[in-house]
């Protein structure tokens, strides 16, 4: 998650490509829209909440944390919003891939304007 955050935040794409399964990129609509969406996206602080083994190769992790974007990208328009997503991830070869990404227990993201949500 940390080398995803950074690469986000610096804008490597192709290296946040790479951190996802051949399945979940396919789920995100291929590189051109992925770079679209995280274009303007920076993570400003994360929380891994949670990890848990489902198999050999795969785990489950909560991961809470405040991004800033363009309005255009924020979910309802917000430029800060905060997040609690759960990633499913896969070993392949050594290295862990993000297979999937859902909010977790369907909660949206907040906007930071509502800051005593998750605090700061």
């Amino acid at each position: 998650m940390q080398k995803c955050a950074e690469s986000i935040n610096t804008g490597s794409t192709g290296t946040v490509w790479s951190l996802l399964t051949p399945r979940m990129q396919e789920r995100v609509g291929g590189i051109e829209a992925y770079a679209e969406g995280l274009a303007s996206s920076t993570w400003h602080w994360f929380d891994v909440e949670k990890v848990e083994a489902v198999d050999t190769t795969t785990d489950r992790a909560v991961v809470s944390f405040r991004t800033w974007q363009d309005a255009k990208h924020g979910p309802g328009g917000a430029t800060c919003s905060f997040w609690r997503v759960t990633y499913t991830l896969a070993l392949d070869a050594g290295f862990w891939q993000i297979d999937a990404a859902a909010l977790t227990d369907g909660a949206p993201a907040v906007s930071c304007e509502d800051e005593e949500f998750y605090g700061d």
